[in-house]
């Protein structure tokens, strides 16, 4: 529906479009102010309170995200409708018809229950635009250089371990 041909596309793209229009200029979210950069993967830990890890009791938050040419788009996604339909890809992307990835990431402990150190897990789980898992080395190496220090795990959607992940079960 978003890059067809019939009549309704336009109004969809349009739509999507306000949408990311309200979402990046401040008005949905309460935005940190910032440069607008990140040196390290210290402050995007910093930037995102830990993926909601030092929360009390901690949670794991899950983002989607689009990488595109020069941004790195994400927001908490979830189950009410306004969050998660604010967070989808296309959205995100104010309907591009290409970009260099998508998916959603979260944050999790390097070691179960211990606050020393964490990791970035991150997947191609995007209906919109099904990134090749082909890529993730690419991915990986992005992250690794744009978030010197952050641990970097990719995971294909539909990996055993990230299902696992989304469920709970401790690794």
């Amino acid at each position: 529906m978003i890059f067809g041909t019939p009549l309704i596309s336009p109004l969809v793209r349009k739509v999507i479009r306000a949408q990311h229009s309200e979402l990046y200029s401040g008005l949905m979210v309460n935005r940190t102010k910032s440069t607008g950069k990140i040196f390290s993967g210290e402050e995007f830990l910093r930037l995102i309170h830990y993926g909601g890890l030092k929360k009390q009791p901690p949670q794991i938050i899950f983002y989607t995200y689009v990488i595109l040419e020069n941004k790195f788009q994400f927001s908490e996604t979830g189950s009410g409708f306004l969050k998660d339909f604010s967070s989808k890809h296309a959205m995100h992307s104010k309907c591009s018809k290409s970009l260099f990835f998508a998916g959603e990431f979260h944050i999790r402990p390097l070691v179960e229950g211990e606050d020393i150190g964490y990791k970035l897990v991150i997947d191609n789980n995007s209906g919109t635009y099904a990134p090749n898992p082909d890529c993730f080395p690419f991915v990986e190496e992005l992250f690794r250089r744009n978030f010197p220090g952050l641990e970097i795990e990719c995971l294909e959607f539909n990996n055993p371990k990230l299902i696992q992940y989304r469920e709970g079960i401790k690794h």
